[in-house]
């Protein structure tokens, strides 16, 4: 049956089309943020002052630290039940960064880690821990993610080499690539790489553990299960200059993770977007290089257009972005806070810049971005075609 849904009635359709109308429609943006704020502020103000008072009262009374899902932790009630459970935790992206450092931290809390790594000579450094099970995996094959879903269905499902309670606790789609620089210098194959990894591998593993997480889920047997999709601050924020490839797959993450999640709030199922500003990882590292690398795959005479000052000012802004990167320390432990919690947050921002600086840019009109972007990259040399 094809349901006849009835468009605004006249009065809006006339309203609609006045305020497209100037003067009606600066006025009308006008009043209604300056509405929206003066209701707004002393609200939000009222609202962060009570989340203080709790967050501290939480904190010194002690009521506020305690995991919920701790392996190691020996204690009484549930926490003795959960010394009877497996708890395992997949991770995409364990050659190297966030993905290796995550995988050792969790099995050294005590967590069962199905480290997946693109390339197999990784695996010998997992091989000092017992708790690590490394496994060929590139985001981008759907036989690679289905290989990897078998091997933990086939470790659950296991009964003889061990008396324990097994589960899928957590997915982290850690996986991602970056490359950086305009528009016009990266060519479409480097767009649908990025996004394949950085997107499509995230979708890619989340249907393909979903199956796994909805029987725990219809079964009850186990009501912490979660995903981490790890995302970027460049998700968040409206995209810098030389920034598109990769932005673009960090937003398109965002808006996945953002609509999963309220997808399966109906399963129990948990979805966490990690949005991290810089931290010191080889993407990070490989900036400078990996904008050059596009740069010298142009055609010469796309080169002469721009010429060597407008490409020694992109380098400038690839080495800039090094001034702040944090440690990985901190999205480590903000992880792994995140695997032992009885709850995760919506979105995790990581980075001094992140929470101070990026969140507030991200609430900004485009203009008023677009301002700061220009400051901050300072005077952008003219392209030597149009010199002449």
């Amino acid at each position: 049956m094809v349901r006849t849904l009835d468009p605004p009635g006249p009065l809006l359709q006339r309203l609609n089309t006045l305020i497209h109308k100037e003067p009606f429609s600066s006025v009308s943006h006008a009043l209604y943020w300056s509405t929206v704020f003066l209701v707004a502020v002393p609200v939000v103000i009222f609202y962060f002052q009570i989340y203080t008072i709790w967050t501290l009262a939480l904190y010194f009374t002690g009521l506020g630290g305690d995991s919920c899902y701790d392996p190691q932790k020996k204690s009484s009630g549930k926490n003795k039940q959960q010394q009877q459970q497996e708890l395992a935790v997949v991770i995409s992206g364990c050659d190297s960064g966030f993905g290796k450092e995550l995988a050792i931290v969790s099995a050294q809390e005590g967590f069962v880690v199905f480290a997946g790594c693109l390339q197999e000579s990784s695996f010998a450094q997992f091989d000092f821990s017992s708790n690590i099970h490394p496994l060929k995996l590139d985001v981008t094959k759907d036989e690679d993610v289905a290989q990897v879903v078998n091997k933990v269905e086939e470790w659950l499902m296991d009964e003889k080499s061990t008396t324990k309670q097994r589960f899928l606790h957590a997915l982290c789609n850690n996986a991602g690539i970056g490359n950086f620089g305009a528009a016009d210098w990266v060519d479409i194959a480097t767009y649908q790489k990025i996004m394949d990894v950085n997107f499509f591998g995230v979708v890619r593993c989340c249907k393909g553990f979903l199956p796994l997480f909805k029987k725990q889920a219809v079964e009850r047997i186990h009501k912490g299960a979660r995903i981490f999709n790890v995302s970027s601050m460049a998700g968040l924020v409206k995209a810098a200059n030389r920034t598109s490839p990769y932005a673009a797959s960090k937003h398109a993450t965002v808006a996945f993770s953002s609509s999963l999640r309220q997808e399966l709030q109906a399963f129990g199922i948990q979805v966490c977007t990690v949005c991290p500003s810089f931290h010191g990882t080889p993407l990070v590292e490989n900036i400078h290089n990996t904008m050059r690398a596009d740069w010298e795959s142009m055609p010469k005479e796309k080169q002469e257009e721009y010429g060597q000052e407008f490409l020694d000012h992109s380098m400038q802004l690839a080495d800039d972005a090094h001034k702040f990167t944090w440690h990985m320390d901190n999205v480590i432990q903000e992880l792994l806070k995140g695997l032992k919690g009885r709850s995760v947050p919506a979105e995790m921002i990581i980075g001094f810049d992140s929470r101070f600086v990026f969140l507030l840019i991200s609430m900004l009109p485009s203009w008023i971005v677009d301002l700061i972007y220009q400051i901050n990259a300072g005077t952008q040399p003219i392209p030597c075609i149009m010199r002449k």
